[in-house]
């Protein structure tokens, strides 16, 4: 009976994933996704350094918020800070990797705050390939003295909890890189606060700044 209830668990975990990327592939290059310019491709750092970079897919860049910004932007005016947002829509940690030095590492960040991995799970990259990339980022970081805040960006325990938990593994070889769960727990499937499928809306950003603003304050604490 437990094999039998075990087998079944799997099996909706499935259908739930597979249900969730049809919907999410079919509105992600929807006419919503287009009503706004990437924000970074189209930013012109003003600083040769910043001491914070926030680097990952949409839910970095801030796509269905405003101004584009998301929990970036809230946590700057929250802090008083300049955060340099590197966040690009679609991308995957294979896109990090490509581009983690001329757009990160070269800016010789303290904090590099780091929401990666959905996209992944969307594009049907194979999990191991993505911890192994995820690895890698943590391990770069780690040659450059840089503190991870790594921010899950699970929605769900039950449907995705074999790879979170592999991810926290990975986040916990590392001495620099502090774990954030659940990042958009509890409101992915509420519409009052999502702009589209996959993406929050200021409410749902500031959810997300309400949850990692904590260990931001602690780490930049750390350099003052």
């Amino acid at each position: 009976m437990k094999k039998l209830k075990s087998f079944l668990d799997i099996l909706l975990r499935i259908a739930a994933v597979f249900l969730l990327l049809v919907l999410a592939t079919w509105l992600y290059g929807s006419t919503y996704d287009n009503q706004y310019n990437n924000n970074f491709l189209h930013q012109n750092p003003t600083q040769a350094t910043y001491d914070v970079v926030a680097f990952g897919d949409s839910l970095v860049e801030g796509l269905g918020s405003p101004e584009l910004g998301g929990f970036v932007s809230i946590l700057e005016d929250r802090l008083g800070i300049k955060i340099l947002n590197t966040g690009v829509r679609r991308d995957t940690t294979v896109d990090l990797l490509q581009r983690v030095q001329e757009d990160v590492l070269v800016y010789e960040p303290q904090v590099v705050i780091l929401v990666i991995g959905g996209n992944d799970i969307m594009h049907g990259i194979l999990k191991e390939t993505v911890f192994k990339n995820l690895d890698r980022l943590f391990a770069l970081f780690a040659e450059n003295n840089v503190t991870v805040i790594y921010g899950e960006p699970s929605f769900s325990n039950f449907i995705l909890e074999d790879y979170s938990q592999k991810v926290r593994m990975i986040a916990e070889r590392y001495d620099n890189v502090i774990y954030v769960e659940g990042l958009l727990q509890g409101f992915f499937f509420d519409p009052r606060k999502k702009f589209d499928i996959l993406h929050p809306n200021i409410q749902g950003y500031t959810i997300m700044a309400d949850r990692i603003e904590g260990t931001v304050r602690q780490v930049i604490n750390l350099y003052e």
